[in-house]
């Protein structure tokens, strides 16, 4: 995959017939900031965890990839699209994403099936499953099928500007107290149940979102 410490960015597009990254485990790469993973559907395993200056992590269409998430706290962006929900669902349920404290732009589109609630809470005791950091400026959710309801939780993200909602079928709910008052854009498509019940002026859900200076739905 990458052989030289020295390199700062890497694609690795299309390996239809790459089957494991096992041998890529025990790398290095301490000068490697931006990585993208794109349609390799066979890939197995784990992507290297030796990425202390990694800030931007992109994958894109690997069904069987696991996704680990660096250790470090320099990532700003990620980006975790068409990808199974092996992949995307051990973000939610370890708490992962809390500790990127320089995270910026998050941007997931499916298949977390199961997923009704975001950010996701545990139903055992009632606390979020999913934090998410305070750094969060961008929030982008497409495609999440099952997918119903905005929680409490996105109230933590102080620091959020713009959300963009887009193909959530079935998502019919916005938090009780309305959305932040930091945002500047919210873009829903997509989403019919939704999108009626924030129609300007008229929408039940107006009065929640009517704050942000720019509101496309």
């Amino acid at each position: 995959m990458i052989s030289d410490a020295g390199v700062s960015k890497s694609s690795v597009t299309q390996l239809t017939s790459v089957l494991s990254l096992k041998a890529c485990r025990d790398l290095r790469f301490p000068q490697l900031k931006k990585l993208v993973v794109n349609n390799c559907p066979m890939l197995k395993g784990k992507l290297p965890e030796n990425l202390p200056s990694l800030k931007d992590l992109e994958v894109f269409a690997c069904e069987r990839l696991t996704v680990s998430i660096p250790s470090n706290q320099m990532l700003c962006s990620l980006s975790i699209r068409s990808c199974a929900e092996v992949v995307i669902k051990p973000l939610f349920q370890l708490g992962l994403l809390h500790r990127l404290t320089s995270l910026r732009e998050l941007d997931l589109k499916g298949k977390a099936t199961d997923m009704v609630s975001f950010p996701s809470e545990d139903e055992k005791d009632g606390r979020k499953g999913m934090m998410l950091p305070k750094s969060l400026i961008t929030l982008r959710i497409r495609h999440f099928e099952n997918l119903k309801k905005f929680s409490a939780g996105l109230q933590c993200l102080t620091s959020l500007q713009h959300v963009y909602i887009i193909n959530c079928e079935k998502l019919k709910s916005l938090p009780e107290r309305g959305l932040l008052r930091s945002l500047l854009k919210l873009e829903i498509s997509g989403c019919k149940l939704l999108q009626k019940k924030c129609k300007r002026d008229t929408g039940p859900f107006w009065p929640r979102i009517a704050h942000i200076p720019d509101v496309r739905c």
